[in-house]
């Protein structure tokens, strides 16, 4: 079990750059280092029979080809000492053999957990706000967010998450939340917060800057993270004195925290954005559709189908969204057993096990699904 959740965690949630066309060049230009798989062993690689059933050996058989080489290579029967040959994989060619190396395959990196606990690993944590990913209109030029200093709450200016809320009072004070002079809370209909003491930033757009952290859905620091650093990241943190970094208002902190869907983690070698099989934050994928924000409701009713390129892209999303929604809730419900750090806290920071522990993951995460499935 505790195998099979790593190697879950890491299929799901490790950040990989598909960007091969460009470390292929830099590869070659030596500015990476070739990574690629190197044959150890001489080459006993045959051909297929040819028309009259002779089956031809490599024509540097016994010898140990160089790096980017494959063991089990093609061989053409009429050309068997073809050095083009030698990089074609053949029938019997392991596959971790072809993937290996820039170039070849997209290459993983840390997780932004990982590299905000290893000293010296800043260069695997660039990030940046890329609003031309967003089809919200109001994060064109750049975005405000809120963070209470209280219950670790982050929240935005343009935040529809709180609209449908009708308990009460709540709807009257809404503009208090937008403004950041007052904070709905975590989970605003089972613990309103209320704090004032709320900084309130604003972010620029096309910003690059370093991750310094990152917190849990729960709330909890990197160097708190369970799962060596692959449980799901709720927010990033920054420094307060990056560029492109204002703060608008409130109380000023030497760090500022953004939902980590709200921004690209980039390849340490090419700057690529980086991407998982959750996508950026569980929720990046939805918002570079159409200027449309979010996902209409009879889009999400036909979760086959999108109107742009008729693929199943919208189902995809849809699929993957809910996938993590429940594997997580499943894992810290039942695997405390098998890694003793894992575990989710309520809010107020208390350990919860069993369905209570699933119940209240949904709630957290589903407050993030909802503002991000609509595009904010």
């Amino acid at each position: 079990r505790k195998t099979a959740l790593l190697g879950l965690a890491s299929l799901y949630l490790a950040p990989a750059c598909g960007n091969t066309g460009e470390h292929k060049l830099l590869r070659e230009a030596g500015t990476l280092p070739d990574n690629r798989y190197a044959p150890t062993q001489p080459c006993t690689a045959t051909s297929d029979p040819n028309p009259d059933g002779i089956v031809v050996s490599c024509g540097q058989a016994g010898t140990t080809h160089s790096i980017g080489c494959f063991d089990d290579h093609y061989v053409r029967f009429d050309q068997p000492d073809d050095v083009d040959n030698f990089s074609v994989p053949g029938p019997e060619t392991p596959d971790w053999e072809v993937e290996m190396g820039h170039g070849r395959s997209p290459q993983v990196y840390p997780t932004l957990t990982q590299v905000s606990n290893i000293p010296g690993s800043s260069r695997y944590g660039k990030a940046a706000f890329q609003p031309s990913d967003r089809c919200n209109p109001a994060y064109r030029s750049s975005i405000e967010f809120h963070n209470c200093h209280d219950c670790g709450n982050v929240w935005y200016a343009s935040d529809s998450v709180y609209q449908d809320v009708s308990d009460g009072g709540f709807d009257d004070v809404k503009p208090l939340y937008a403004s950041g002079e007052r904070c709905p809370g975590r989970i605003p209909w089972q613990s309103n917060c209320d704090s004032s003491n709320i900084s309130s930033w604003s972010l620029a757009a096309d910003t690059e800057f370093t991750i310094t952290g990152t917190r849990t859905y729960d709330n909890r620091p990197a160097s708190e993270d369970g799962l060596m650093g692959l449980e799901p990241i709720w927010c990033v943190e920054m420094d307060s004195t990056t560029p492109g970094l204002t703060l608008v208002r409130g109380v000023g902190n030497p760090v500022a925290r953004i939902g980590h869907g709200y921004v690209n983690h980039l390849c340490a070698d090419c700057g690529s954005t980086l991407s998982s099989l959750y996508g950026v934050g569980m929720f990046g994928a939805w918002r570079d559709w159409s200027a449309t924000a979010g996902i209409r409701p009879e889009y999400l009713a036909r979760v086959q189908w999108h109107p742009r390129n008729n693929d199943d892209r919208v189902a995809g999303q849809v699929y993957f969204q809910q996938l993590q929604m429940q594997q997580w809730a499943a894992i810290y419900a039942t695997m405390s057993d098998v890694f003793p750090d894992i575990r989710l806290l309520n809010l107020s920071g208390n350990r919860l096990n069993g369905s209570r522990a699933a119940d209240h993951w949904i709630k957290l995460v589903g407050i993030d699904a909802a503002r991000n499935n609509r595009g904010f």
